[in-house]
């Protein structure tokens, strides 16, 4: 059923807001280790920001999208809201869709790191985890949870409401372009992979692209879980 203007406007309303809310949060949160990564302040130098209490932020700032949705969903939706949108993260339901969950994103992954070779000439990405296969298991549950820390703003919130002005195809690769874009402080900061490991941001974006194409389509055929 086509939406409305007046349903439009207000998703367009939550959208900004949204958007607005995540990066706000999460760019705060990761300023210290910018500034303190390029020398313009010092960790050692303040009691404020502490190395450690640097790394509990770049960590806090992994929770800007999903503390953005709840924020709004609470006050737009009340307790009832909150229940909702948790209800999506525990619906494990997806009969033959879990095939595809489970294997159709990392193979995308790897396409899209055949594709960045090809068009920007960087080498593959190295991993120990094949001659240390114990450890794929620990990672995929450290990545699971990780999720939460996003996937309740991105997913659960950001794409309902793209979802109901443009089709899946576009609003998939705009939320993907947003999604790259609030990485960008971990190119700038000490101690995030972008960094450390100089990742081209072209080659991240279209990661994030495909991968959130993807998980449109699966989000999609698994009735919003």
């Amino acid at each position: 059923m086509q939406n409305t203007p007046k349903e439009i406007e207000q998703a367009n309303s939550e959208l900004w807001q949204f958007f607005l809310l995540a990066f706000l949060f999460s760019w705060l949160m990761w300023l210290p280790g910018i500034l303190i990564s390029h020398h313009i302040i010092s960790a050692d130098a303040t009691v404020l920001i502490t190395p450690t209490i640097a790394t509990v932020l770049k960590w806090l700032g992994g929770l800007g999208p999903s503390v953005a949705a709840m924020y709004l969903v609470l006050r737009q939706q009340g307790k009832t809201g909150i229940r909702n949108l948790f209800r999506r993260v525990r619906d494990w339901r997806l009969g033959v869709w879990y095939f595809p969950a489970m294997l159709l994103l990392p193979l995308l992954v790897l396409a899209a790191h055949c594709l960045n070779k090809l068009m920007y000439g960087v080498p593959f990405p190295q991993t120990g985890l094949l001659s240390e296969p114990w450890w794929i298991p620990v990672v995929f549950i450290i990545f699971l949870v990780m999720q939460f820390s996003e996937e309740l703003g991105w997913r659960a919130y950001a794409l309902d409401r793209l979802q109901q002005r443009w089709n899946s195809l576009f609003s998939s690769i705009l939320l993907g372009c947003i999604w790259a874009v609030w990485h960008l402080p971990m190119f700038l900061t000490n101690g995030f992979g972008q960094y450390d490991y100089h990742l081209p941001f072209g080659q991240f974006l279209l990661t994030l692209v495909f991968t959130s194409i993807l998980i449109t389509w699966l989000q999609n055929n698994t009735k919003n879980s």
